[in-house]
């Protein structure tokens, strides 16, 4: 690899070099960027699990609990009936579970957490659908 030359004040060649405090500038930004990645990457795999609970009174009409406080990692669902329950978090698929089913759904290594519960009852009925989340 040929070397560059810059001819500097004087006349006199010599190899082109980089100010040194830019280089450390440079070296220091790009520690910070990796760990910062290696931080966030550390919040997605790890959580506290500190265990929370919520117990919800379905109806036909959807009604919604904001977890965003403590957004879970976590959650188990279970109906207590005597009605069919859906649900969906943060407003996305929405499930169903039958009296005396239970559904689990995990966001451990991703980036999400479960900020919103929707709930209802299709049927316009009445349940009672119980949360255990972990955040």
């Amino acid at each position: 690899m040929d070397k560059e030359v810059v001819i500097v004040d004087g006349g006199q060649p010599a190899e082109k070099r980089i100010n040194p405090q830019l280089m450390q500038f440079i070296l220091l930004d790009d520690i910070a960027c990796d760990l910062a990645e290696m931080n966030r990457q550390s919040r997605r795999q790890n959580f506290l699990g500190k265990p929370d609970s919520l117990t919800l009174q379905a109806s036909g009409r959807w009604q919604v609990e904001i977890l965003t406080d403590d957004p879970w990692i976590t959650v188990s669902f279970f109906n207590r009936g005597p009605d069919t329950v859906a649900f969906s978090i943060n407003n996305t698929t929405e499930n169903e579970l039958q009296k005396d089913e239970s559904h689990t759904i995990d966001f451990a290594g991703s980036e999400e957490r479960i900020e919103q519960i929707l709930y209802r009852c299709p049927g316009g009925g009445a349940a009672v659908l119980e949360a255990r989340g972990k955040y």
